[in-house]
């Protein structure tokens, strides 16, 4: 397409577009900062608070140290986290996730877990609940037998109508525990 402006009016269109785009790159790199502040000012507040709040919990294990009679710090710490397990009221190594574990690592080769559910009594002790497909009554029977034999669970109960199939069973039973 042929340009029919005369060279004055071409040169005077160039400049201003130059000048156009150099004000929508400024503004872009403008906006780009502000968004980079908005983003970046709270997580350097929260790191800055975070680093502040560690700083001063050593300051005050520094000092417990220097009053329970030493420098050592490792060793006081080493002391009160002895207390703290002996106060704790739930059992050492007994956790949801390591009971989870046992389950599934006990389980025979032609059983399938295929739910858990964990409800916790107001008594201490806590429920699991166990679904899976049991390919024969044999093989559930023994998954039974090597959960009642793990000495985390006070209780496993398989309900006899869980038994009545020979094979492809859907069973659902129910482990008892303390933790």
């Amino acid at each position: 397409m042929a340009n029919m402006l005369p060279q004055e009016e071409q040169r005077h269109n160039r400049r201003e577009y130059a000048g156009r785009l150099g004000i929508v790159v400024l503004f872009f790199f403008f906006f780009t900062g502000i968004m980079a502040l908005v983003v970046i000012l709270p997580a350097s507040l929260v790191a800055r608070q975070r680093v502040l709040v560690f700083t001063n919990a050593i300051e005050q294990a520094q000092q417990a140290a220097k009053r329970f009679g030493g420098d050592n710090l490792t060793a006081v710490i080493e002391e009160t986290k002895q207390k703290m397990a002996m106060v704790s009221e739930r059992a050492p190594g007994r956790s949801v996730h390591e009971a989870f574990f046992r389950i599934a690592k006990d389980r025979e080769a032609g059983v399938r877990v295929t739910g858990l559910s964990y409800v916790r009594e107001g008594t201490g002790t806590s429920t699991l609940g166990v679904t899976g497909i049991a390919a024969t009554r044999e093989g559930l029977i023994a998954f039974t037998k090597r959960l009642e034999g793990e000495k985390m669970f006070t209780s496993v109960h398989l309900p006899i109508a869980n038994l009545t199939l020979d094979k492809d069973i859907d069973f659902s039973l129910s482990v008892t525990s303390t933790f």
